[in-house]
Formats: structure tokens, sequence, C-alpha cells
């Protein structure tokens, strides 16, 4: 869990709370990986299983800020369960035929963020 400002209310006469969308939805994102990471881990232990994921579980309940980030959650538990997958590209064809032209988009944005990020503190430094 995470401490941000994306949703507060600086002004107490104020009818209204100032809300930084973008950052709430980071916010939410982040959370979401993190819980799911460690439901995943927890169901491993519990189950005695190598992989646990979505097809294991029954029901998920999501907290419904706006109407379509419960769907953007769901795809987002699903690409996870791809990517944790380690037979995601060759197994059976359907389950994950989808999803198996981005495997590298992961692995490329994961890099770019890491190159950038190197970038932008030695430019500061000096």
């Amino acid at each position: 869990m995470q401490h941000a400002y994306d949703f507060y209310k600086p002004n107490m006469c104020s009818e209204y709370p100032v809300v930084d969308g973008k950052l709430s939805v980071r916010c939410y994102f982040k959370a979401l990986d993190q819980c799911y990471l460690r439901y995943t881990e927890n169901g491993k232990l519990l189950y005695h299983k190598t992989l646990f994921s979505l097809d294991d579980i029954d029901y998920a309940i999501f907290h419904t800020p706006f109407c379509r980030i419960v769907q953007k959650s769901l795809a987002r538990l699903m690409f996870h369960d791809f990517l944790c997958d380690s037979e995601g590209e060759s197994c059976g064809g359907e389950k994950y035929a989808d999803l198996v032209k981005f495997r590298q988009v992961f692995f490329f944005f994961f890099f770019f963020i890491v190159f950038f990020s190197f970038f932008f503190f030695i430019f500061f430094l000096i």
C-alpha cells in the first residue's frame, strides 16, 4: 500500500475533494499487482501447487471507482498469469493464443524504464 495524494481534501470548506485521476489509477493497479502476487504465493503454499492462477479462483471482487476498471483489472490479472506461466507460448494454444504476441512487450517496457531511469539519474547527477 502506498500513501499518495491522489484523492484528498486540502480545503475543508470545499464541498469536493481534489482528485488526480492518473495517479489514482496507477496506485490502484500497483495495489492490485501486489495483492495478486501475494494471493498467488499463498495459494501455491496452501494448495501445494507450482502455478496458482485465475483458473483456481471461483470469483473475484474488485473496488469499482469507475466502470471500465474492473475489466482492465481482470485483463491485467490474466496477463500476469500469462507471464508467470512457464509454458505460456506452447500451452495448448487456446488459452493464451491472443497474448503470445505481447510476451516481449513486458520485457521491452521493463528495459525501457530501467534504461531511462538510469539516464535520468546520471543526467541530473552531473
